[in-house]
C-alpha cells in the first residue's frame, strides 16, 4: 500500500508581558494553539489522527525592595486526539508553582516552594493529582563570592509523578519514580 506520508503542523501562539513598576510587579500572560494531521497505519488499516492541543500560561512575579517576594506560575494545557475510528480522547493538565522568598537579614535568603500538578484523560476515572513542597535556606559569606545552602526536598515525601500525554496515536501514561524526602547541604562559589 501506497501513501503519502506526512504530518500536517499548524501553530498560532502570543505572549505578553508587563512591568508594573509602582507595584513591583511583573505579569506575564501567553497561549498557543496548536494542530496536527496525519495518516497513520494502524492494525493493518490506514486511519485520520489529528491532535489539538491548547496551552495557557499566566505568571506573577511580586519582589517589593530586597524583604519579601512572591510569584506564581500556572498552566493549563488542553490535548484532543482523535482518530477517524476511535473518537476522541481528551487530557487536561493544570500546574501551579507558587514561591515564596524571605530576607530577615542581610546575607540571609529563607525560600518555600509549593507545586500542584493535576493530569486527567475527560471521561474516565483517571485523574493524577501530586503535590510537592521543598524548603531552602541560603547565607551569602559576607564579602565573599562564596554561599551555603540548606535544602529539604520533597517534604511531602511523594513517591511517584504520573502524567497523561497523547504522541501520534499513542494514549499513555508516564510514571516516574521519586528521590524520598532528603536533606542537602550545598555550598556555591565563584572564582
Amino acid at each position: 500500500m501506497d501513501f503519502d506520508n506526512e504530518t500536517i503542523r499548524r501553530a498560532v501562539s502570543f505572549r505578553g508581558s508587563k512591568y508594573l513598576s509602582n507595584l513591583y510587579t511583573t505579569m506575564t500572560v501567553s497561549s498557543t494553539i496548536q494542530f496536527q494531521d496525519f495518516p497513520q497505519v494502524t492494525n493493518d488499516v490506514l486511519l485520520d489522527y489529528s491532535n489539538r492541543i491548547n496551552t495557557s500560561y499566566f505568571e506573577i512575579a511580586i519582589k517589593p525592595k530586597n524583604y519579601i517576594g512572591f510569584d506564581v506560575k500556572t498552566s493549563l494545557n488542553l490535548i484532543n486526539s482523535a482518530s477517524n475510528q476511535s473518537g476522541i480522547a481528551r487530557i487536561r493538565q493544570v500546574s501551579t508553582a507558587m514561591g515564596l522568598d524571605v530576607f530577615p537579614i542581610q546575607n540571609h535568603l529563607i525560600r518555600v516552594d509549593f507545586e500542584y500538578v493535576s493530569n486527567e484523560i475527560k471521561d474516565s476515572n483517571s485523574p493524577q493529582r501530586s503535590s510537592f513542597l521543598d524548603f531552602s535556606y541560603r547565607f551569602t559569606l559576607p564579602k565573599s563570592r562564596m554561599d551555603l545552602s540548606i535544602i529539604c526536598a520533597n517534604i511531602l515525601d511523594v513517591d511517584v509523578y504520573r502524567s497523561y500525554f497523547s504522541s501520534g496515536f499513542i494514549l499513555g501514561v508516564q510514571e516516574l519514580p521519586l528521590r524520598p524526602r532528603q536533606l542537602l547541604l550545598k555550598v556555591n562559589f565563584s572564582f
